[in-house]
């Protein structure tokens, strides 16, 4: 029952109201109730809501024969009873009235008639339902569900009956489909009840709850707490794969060459696709005329003070592809060193390995290690000695 009471003016003497008393979709009446009929004379021309009639007898139980009827439009707009008529919030069209009592005849809520030994196997059998009407059909098949319990699984003959059966009763293939499937949506329809949530109209959640910065916060906690997990379930799995670890010199032989990468932690350059190769000609199994050769073509990437040759690359934009061409520029150069001339009367030119130690000489000339000790001042030699008598 709805309720609803407005309150109008005040008159000079009086004071009036309006109730109005009905269901959500109809009004049944209006009641007016007064304490006096006394009109002043200088407001009888004036449209009013009272009447010549007393209508102290009237009650919220009165019948609307009782209540004295009163020219609608003298009442205010507001107060007016064609402006006070409801109408349903939610109203079922004749589609969706058809597939709600479809699925109601399935019954996915509510089975009814359940007696199994009614029917024998042969009958609950799904190849034997051609012909059925739909209501039988679906008897049968909530008794052999009830009959089968846990043993029952879907099959594509119960469903191609089912639809056959439906469309001979007028309903639709699609909403038969989706509720012997569980898709379905029972809708409870309360006659009394017309505010139905309606759904449809729900925003999509864009994760406006709370401000930006406590999303962030939370999501700092759930990533701790995924740390914190992998630390105490996957970590200790590991020790399965321990190895103990043995330092052995690799053999030079074996593997002769030495490559060395550039990284930057947390940033990209462009010295990360470098790479440099490091290694003795000697260890290449080249012959003596081919060792010196190899050398010579080398030219200045090889060393003759350290005995080390030394090629780098950054002609291609990865590390794998420049440690690939330098892999065949190497081997190119030792498959040339052993055919053809092999320039033994060619001598090794050195110069730039000389030239190179001097200027590591010359600039290694002044350092600190080297400084005057009668440069050195008393009191920091009692700091040095303080210092090695508590730390050693």
């Amino acid at each position: 029952m709805l309720r609803l009471a407005n309150q109008s003016r005040v008159l000079q003497g009086a004071f009036a109201r309006a109730t109005v008393v009905g269901r959500a979709s109809a009004v049944t009446h209006v009641r007016f109730m007064s304490d006096s009929t006394d009109v002043p004379p200088s407001d009888q021309s004036k449209p009013s809501f009272r009447t010549d009639k007393r209508i102290e007898s009237a009650t919220p139980f009165a019948e609307p024969s009782e209540i004295p009827s009163a020219d609608a439009s003298l009442l205010p707009r507001t107060n007016r009873v064609e402006e006070l008529q409801f109408e349903a919030k939610y109203t079922l069209d004749a589609k969706t009235k058809e597939a709600l009592d479809t699925i109601e005849e399935l019954g996915f809520k509510t089975r009814q008639n359940l007696d199994p030994e009614r029917f024998s196997d042969e009958e609950l059998d799904p190849r034997n339902w051609t012909g059925l009407e739909f209501h039988e059909v679906v008897t049968r098949l909530h008794n052999r569900q009830f009959k089968l319990g846990s043993a029952y699984s879907q099959s594509e003959e119960e469903l191609r009956q089912l639809v056959r059966a439906g469309r001979v009763a007028g309903a639709d293939a699609g909403v038969i489909r989706s509720a012997y499937h569980g898709k379905h949506s029972v809708v409870e329809k309360n006659e009394e009840d017309d505010d139905l949530l309606d759904a449809d109209h729900v925003n999509e959640f864009m994760y406006d709850d709370i401000p930006t910065a406590g999303h962030m916060q939370v999501e700092k906690v759930r990533k701790m707490r995924h740390l914190q997990r992998m630390s105490a379930y996957v970590l200790p799995r590991l020790v399965d794969y321990h190895v103990p670890f043995d330092v052995k010199e690799a053999d030079k032989k074996a593997s002769p060459l030495t490559f060395k990468y550039t990284s930057y932690t947390g940033e990209e350059a462009d010295e990360e696709a470098k790479v440099v190769c490091y290694f003795d000609p000697a260890n290449l199994g080249l012959s003596d005329k081919g060792l010196h050769k190899f050398k010579l073509l080398s030219g200045q990437n090889y060393d003759a003070l350290t005995g080390q040759c030394k090629f780098a690359s950054k002609r291609h934009p990865s590390a794998p592809e420049n440690k690939h061409y330098l892999l065949t520029q190497i081997l190119k150069l030792k498959t040339e060193a052993e055919q053809g001339d092999s320039f033994e009367d060619v001598p090794l030119d050195t110069r730039h390995a000389r030239n190179k130690a001097e200027r590591i000489a010359k600039r290694d000339r002044y350092r600190l290690a080297k400084f005057p000790e009668e440069w050195n001042r008393p009191e920091d030699k009692a700091k040095q000695t303080a210092f090695k008598a508590l730390f050693g």
